[in-house]
């Protein structure tokens, strides 16, 4: 592969013959995320029942469905949030 050096912000380059780029650079890890913080809650039971296990398990992500940024989108600046409130229930059965 080609390496790409990124000595001088006024250099520019072709990526894949296409579009023209031009990297903007500031000082090493400058750049900040808003602050993020997620709660999940998981809970799980197994049991028998005439010789069949059963695995039961319920599961939420983003308890208080905080928009927590996931990325921003580099063409549009647009904020991309993760995932929301996401509640899972599974229900195992072994014979």
């Amino acid at each position: 592969y080609e390496k790409l050096h990124f000595d001088n912000s006024e250099d520019k380059f072709s990526l894949l013959g296409s579009q023209i780029v031009t990297p903007l650079l500031g000082e090493r890890n400058a750049a900040r995320l808003p602050e993020y913080h997620r709660m999940d809650f998981s809970i799980s039971k197994q049991f028998n029942i005439y010789d069949i296990n059963f695995y039961l398990s319920f599961s939420i992500i983003n308890v208080y469905d905080r928009a927590n940024i996931f990325y921003f989108n580099r063409d549009t600046g647009e904020r991309v949030n993760m995932l929301p409130f996401l509640p899972t229930a599974i229900i195992k059965v072994e014979l």
